[in-house]
């Protein structure tokens, strides 16, 4: 009865220490530019729009210069101060307008930003195109995973007009970079700059989709979890010695 009694401790332990192991479990979540994109909200939840470094501020259209009703982000909201501007379209795409001094006022490009909550590999999608009907213009893009440019390329009404006709992030890739299985620290900011091109005397429209998708680092649990099955163990032969 005794042996029995001891090989069910040992048991015991066994299932205890294989519970208590660290865990190697992986949690993948997908932030999406126009699926969690707030009207009103700036910064939302791990996403913000900038002027530089100045955080755009919640408008409402009057019906010149932007529609009426209609959400939008902004440092103002009137001619000469308005850009550049962020906004989510009646298709749900996200669009932008870039800076450019006849409107912007002081000196402030475009940014998307997203800041990750916590430390693992990401993996980043998306494309941008031209969507300025009527005018013939351009602008530069630039995407960065902190200071390291990762993709860049130039939109315009000749080139890549139009959702169709979109520029993947894939496609402008920068030599020697990548998109997927990349490490981040918690706080680490992907950024993307849509800037008027050299030369350009306006800013213009461009649309913009980004899906960013991050598999969380395994957390190990503390260390005196790990030494609760020895511990048992050591219990177990205790026992043992002392009833001989």
């Amino acid at each position: 009865m005794r042996r029995l009694g001891l090989r069910k401790f040992f048991a015991l332990v066994l299932l205890l220490t294989l519970l208590l192991a660290p865990s190697i479990a992986l949690c993948a979540t997908t932030y999406d530019l126009a699926t969690d994109w707030s009207k009103i909200d700036n910064p939302n939840g791990t996403w913000a729009v900038w002027k530089g470094s100045e955080l755009l501020q919640h408008q409402v259209g009057t019906g010149s210069p932007m529609t009426a009703g209609m959400d939008f982000f902004a440092m103002g909201n009137s001619w000469g101060n308005f850009l550049p501007a962020w906004w989510q379209g009646t298709d749900n795409n996200i669009y932008t307008h870039s800076w450019d001094s006849s409107n912007g006022g002081t000196y402030g490009e475009s940014i998307l930003t997203w800041t990750a909550p916590e430390a693992g590999t990401i993996s980043l999608s998306g494309c941008i195109w031209y969507d300025h009907a009527g005018v013939s213009r351009s602008n530069d893009f630039s995407l960065y995973l902190g200071s390291t440019l990762l993709a860049t390329g130039t939109i315009s009404h000749a080139s890549h007009n139009g959702e169709a006709n979109a520029l993947t992030f894939l496609d402008a890739l920068v030599a020697g970079q990548a998109l997927n299985d990349l490490a981040v620290d918690k706080d680490d900011v992907v950024s993307l700059y849509v800037v008027e091109s050299r030369g350009q005397n306006w800013g213009s429209v461009a649309g913009v989709e980004l899906t960013i998708t991050e598999t969380a680092a395994p957390v190990p649990l503390p260390g005196a979890l790990l030494l609760f099955g020895p511990g048992l163990a050591g219990l177990a032969i205790l026992k043992r010695k002392m009833t001989r």
